[in-house]
């Protein structure tokens, strides 16, 4: 039996790193990995970890607006969960920087998985981390931009909604990879225009006292 488990386990390993394989053979994604490595990476490294008071108390007050939007506030048009969990994150993100946007996140989700009675499951954690990382890299204040902000949210669409998203569920609940992806990616293309257009209109309207 306990032979039995290891060859299943050893099988699903095998697709998931197949699944990893033929993802980042895709040439579009091998250009954005070049991108995002060529023009982020220097800063990501440079950047600084501050935790003051001031952080504390505004990642606490967003930490517990992300839990609220998450599990209370979500639109469902359709088959197609539209949610606002974003806004708390981006802004995090936009205030503080990458390092400081993911852990608000990681938090966010662990504490809301927790408190709904369930345990976190890592690939959604590290997704939560990657949303920080990605509006940190792009949307901090000095780098705010309307291209940007395209870019950013196109390449969350892409790499986390749509591929990590559908690996996660082929790994955890053994959803056929393809059959995931093809989900994923009609919610994941449904909520760029929502992203846009919320953080074009949030930073337009206190972009000037986010820096902290």
């Amino acid at each position: 039996m306990a032979k039995e488990r290891e060859v299943v386990l050893c099988t699903k390993n095998t697709g998931v790193i197949s699944c990893l394989r033929c993802l980042f053979r895709i040439p579009l994604l091998q250009m954005i990995s070049n991108i995002l490595l060529r023009q982020n990476i220097e800063r990501m490294i440079d950047m600084k970890f501050r935790l003051t008071p001031k952080v504390l108390a505004y990642g606490a007050i967003l930490v517990a607006l992300n839990i609220v939007l998450t599990r209370l506030l979500s639109i469902n048009v359709f088959t197609v969960r539209i949610g606002f969990n974003f806004i708390p994150v981006a802004l995090g993100s936009m205030m503080f920087g990458p390092c400081i946007g993911a852990m608000l996140a990681v938090i966010a989700d662990v504490l809301g998985m927790l408190m709904s009675g369930g345990m976190p499951w890592l690939g959604f954690t590290v997704n939560a981390a990657l949303y920080g990382i990605s509006y940190g890299l792009f949307l901090q204040k000095d780098r705010f931009s309307t291209k940007n902000l395209i870019i950013c949210v196109i390449l969350q669409a892409i790499i986390i909604d749509a591929s990590l998203g559908a690996l996660w569920y082929y790994h955890y609940i053994g959803t056929p990879f393809w059959a995931a992806l093809g989900a994923r990616a009609i919610d994941a293309a449904a909520m760029i225009p929502v992203k846009i257009l919320i953080i074009k209109y949030m930073y337009k309207l206190i972009g000037d006292r986010i820096k902290v």
